[in-house]
């Protein structure tokens, strides 16, 4: 049954210094939502009828259609992992996904960023910083540590989505946020 073999997929990537937190928020969704519709069925069985079957009692229960989109992500990701791993057959299908606009994201002026970073304690001002100045994702900044700075050459290294490091170049402010933070 999928609900066992889930277990050790979870117990396995969690273990993965990136995918692992990420899938640590995600197990939640899958022992409160997913294993009630899916749990039962056996993992070499999952057809495309059965994830069609379980996007339709998602939407009937009045979830979103980017929800519904990341549940069946995940399990599609788990099938995926079954297969490399070869517990199961290579699947011959992909879930379909519902169609969902991404909205517009509000960017703000630099007057407006400012503001915030001043009125910040120096914690949020560096993790604001890091979102503003670098570009980063709010997960890539999260799991930043000290050790991903090079203060003295004015870098970082972060891990990107899909697990690949990028270095970026580290603002003044930002630097002068980071010594202001950081406990000597």
């Amino acid at each position: 049954m999928i609900e066992r073999l889930v277990r050790t997929f979870y117990q396995r990537i969690q273990l993965e210094p990136v995918l692992g937190p990420i899938f640590a928020e995600r197990i939640s969704d899958w022992e409160h939502h997913i294993q009630n519709k899916l749990g039962h069925l056996v993992a070499e069985g999952v057809n495309a009828q059965d994830l069609a079957t379980y996007t339709k009692l998602r939407k009937a229960a009045g979830m979103s259609n980017r929800t519904v989109n990341k549940e069946l992500s995940q399990v599609s990701g788990f099938l995926t992992w079954a297969s490399e791993k070869r517990y199961i057959t290579p699947r011959s299908f992909k879930p379909e996904r519902l169609p969902y606009h991404r909205p517009k994201p509000i960017v703000l002026t630099f007057d407006e960023a400012l503001r915030i970073v001043n009125a910040a304690k120096p914690l949020h001002r560096a993790f604001f910083l890091c979102l503003y100045t670098l570009g980063l994702r709010f997960r890539e900044a999260r799991f930043l540590r000290w050790e991903d700075f090079d203060l003295d050459n004015a870098v970082m290294r972060t891990v990107q989505k899909g697990g690949e490091y990028k270095v970026l170049p580290v603002s003044r402010l930002l630097i002068a946020s980071l010594d202001e933070y950081q406990p000597h």
